[in-house]
């Protein structure tokens, strides 16, 4: 009987050392996959900072063309009042 239960522990053991070293593969495949997705997570917030990067440099830019939108039509209206008034048309 002794030798029976032996027998089974030994088969146990072997059973627990073969799980184990698939648990082993198992996350060292995790652990790559995971390396491989923070790689690619960099690179896309890399490339997300580029991005706002230039929506903030077209902010800019269209503050400026309504500025000069403005202005011009500003002048447009004083020029408009200006011509009626020395017409005599205002």
């Amino acid at each position: 009987m002794t030798d029976s239960i032996s027998r089974q522990d030994a088969a146990a053991r072997q059973e627990i050392a073969v799980d184990v070293g698939v648990l082993k593969v198992q996350m060292a495949h995790v652990n790559a996959s995971l390396d491989a997705m923070r790689s690619v997570n960099k690179e896309q917030s890399q490339k997300l900072e580029e991005i706002l990067e230039k929506l903030s440099e077209a902010k800019g830019g269209w503050r400026t063309l309504m500025w000069l939108g403005g202005a011009a039509a500003t002048l447009s209206g004083t020029i408009g009042v200006w011509v009626g008034v020395l017409t005599g048309r205002h």
